[in-house]
């Protein structure tokens, strides 16, 4: 069995803890499971597709918005491949499974948890994630309904922001201290919002005077709350909900009938049972770990194989052979010819002869702008390889310039047929047959 996933970005703490674990339960399921990446709708709808012209037995899809991949899914599901959503919802779709964490009782956890920490008074700050995402919506849903049944606490600043990083999150909380001096606490939909809130926090000189919460007790929100730079993140299980997708795709690929939805384990993390919550990121560490070199050795396998690939498409494009019949060949040189590339030029025409069967092989140099002594050898070497396997050279785009300084250079071309200009160095080998 081979399963897809269409992944978000594997080098943030979320995915690649999640991503980690669908492959440690494919692993030990006997499924094969490859991941394809993808920041941006496009990417994932491309990232898709191509698992379902693979015909993979199952799809998991960790959505970069809540719509527009409709049609894509649509695609899957009319090829029979179960498609298995991760961590959030598709709002347009309809899909086998959703696999994901109650985001609404998440964040009710972490506002109520403000609200104790401020003795249910103050004014509050609200940063929320990308809109695009069902999993942001829903949190901040929950957020303002739990905050709004307390009269004495105020959301006087709520912001969203367009990515998950830091460093919109630090921008976000920059302005809200800015306007709003008095802030008491921040509500933050997901962990690396709130640790680039906490670094303007501390930028600003009140660490430990606003409560701050996240949300999905990555490795670094729980080392932030045992510095006491964090108050609390909501827990969700990243191991349990990418082992959960594996199982239900294999499920669904078998023909059994799945859950439309699967909530995985939910709670609150705050410094009272910050080691329970530490306990499985230490135990997924260090296969998380092993995945991150493994695949930095695949990455760079990769890009080897992309190099070594464009230093062959720009050999073929350096020293083309193009077959004018089952006999004869034609070689065009264009550029300038250096040692190496003389070298190359030699090989091609040698294999070429020997797979083809060529009898007879056009020898263009019109664009060839110098022909100096290094060309000139190039030439009669090449001439005299290609005559040991029993062909002929026939030497073309020859500009007077270039005789005369082939013979100012003493080149004996004797041995060589010659014609003024590629068409009737065919022409010669069209009558030689």
């Amino acid at each position: 069995m081979r399963i897809g996933f269409a992944i978000q970005d594997p080098r943030s703490h979320f995915w690649l803890i999640l991503g980690h674990a669908a492959r440690e339960r494919a692993d030990e399921l006997g499924i094969d499971i490859a991941a394809l990446p993808a920041n941006t709708l496009d990417e994932q709808i491309a990232a898709v597709n191509s698992f379902v012209d693979q015909r993979v037995d199952a799809l998991l899809v960790g959505p970069v918005a809540a719509t527009g991949l409709a049609n894509t899914v649509e695609r899957a599901r009319m090829a029979r491949i179960p498609v298995i959503v991760v961590a959030s919802d598709l709002l347009d779709s309809s899909v086998t499974c959703t696999v994901r964490s109650d985001n609404v009782k998440g964040a009710e956890l972490a506002a109520a948890h403000a609200v104790e920490q401020i003795g249910g008074a103050g004014e509050v700050a609200h940063l929320i994630g990308p809109t695009h995402l069902q999993d942001s919506v829903d949190r901040a849903t929950a957020i303002r309904n739990l905050l709004g049944r307390h009269p004495d606490v105020q959301i006087v600043f709520e912001r969203g922001g367009t990515n998950w990083e830091p460093e919109t999150g630090a921008a976000l909380m920059c302005e809200a201290l800015d306007r709003y001096p008095n802030l008491r606490a921040v509500c933050v939909a997901n962990d690396t919002l709130a640790l680039g809130a906490i670094d303007a926090i501390a930028s600003a000189g009140r660490t430990g005077q606003i409560v701050v919460t996240g949300f999905d007790a990555t490795p670094s929100a729980l080392m932030a709350i045992y510095e006491g730079r964090m108050s609390a993140t909501v827990y969700q299980s990243l191991r349990g909900m990418g082992r959960t997708a594996v199982e239900i795709a294999r499920r669904a690929a078998g023909g059994e009938v799945v859950p439309p939805l699967v909530f995985t384990d939910i709670a609150l993390v705050t410094s009272a049972n910050l080691i329970d919550a530490a306990l499985e990121t230490v135990y997924i560490l260090p296969g998380v770990l092993r995945d991150t070199v493994e695949r930095g050795d695949a990455l760079a396998r990769a890009r080897d194989e992309i190099i070594h690939a464009q230093e062959a498409a720009l050999r073929e494009l350096s020293v083309p052979l193009i077959p004018i019949s089952d006999t004869m060949m034609v070689m065009p040189l264009i550029g300038s010819i250096d040692s190496r590339r003389a070298q190359q030029v030699i090989e091609t025409l040698l294999e070429g002869i020997a797979s083809n069967g060529t009898q007879l092989v056009i020898l263009d140099i019109t664009g060839v702008p110098v022909v100096d002594t290094q060309v000139a050898n190039t030439l009669i070497r090449t001439a005299q390889a290609v005559k040991l396997l029993g062909a002929e050279v026939v030497l073309t785009g020859i500009r007077p310039e270039v005789a005369q300084t082939l013979v100012g250079l003493g080149v004996d071309l004797s041995g060589i047929v010659t014609r003024s200009s590629l068409q009737n160095g065919i022409a010669y080998g069209l009558r030689q047959r």
